[in-house]
């Protein structure tokens, strides 16, 4: 009976040092398939913003994290996450690199339609200094 009980508590020690194994391996698959994604993730961005041209982009997920994270990374003007063309007028428009110069919509569109010029009026009779003098 001692030697039964003795293979008892070395087949549960086998087990639990198993069972440690197995956890151990699912974290390390886990971490792993977290950096296959990133990877995957960083190879997208480089494909899309691989263009001379960067008007607008979209990213389509379930993951709101990822969505802001890759919406950072793309190289465009105007980016939609899980949403195509909802746009507020007054918002700017435009794109990067040979995608158009500057912004249109909003107060962007001053800045890119107008040139800023300060033109000084006197309204009334004061002196003028001779300059040099």
């Amino acid at each position: 009976i001692e030697a039964q009980q003795a293979r008892i508590h070395e087949l549960e020690k086998e087990m639990e040092a198993e069972r440690e194994a197995n956890r151990l391996k699912a974290k390390g698959d886990r971490v792993q398939r977290k950096r296959d994604k990133r990877r995957a993730e960083d190879q997208a961005l480089q494909i899309a913003n691989d263009t001379p041209y960067g008007l607008a982009g979209y990213v389509w997920t379930s993951n709101g994290t990822r969505g802001h994270r890759v919406a950072q990374g793309l190289d465009a003007g105007m980016i939609w996450v899980n949403s195509e063309n909802v746009r507020h007028l007054p918002a700017p428009f435009g794109g990067f690199k040979a995608s158009g110069i500057g912004r249109d919509g909003g107060d962007y569109s001053f800045d890119f339609y107008m040139e800023t010029k300060n033109v000084c009026v006197a309204l009334g009779n004061h002196a003028i200094p001779k300059l040099g003098s």
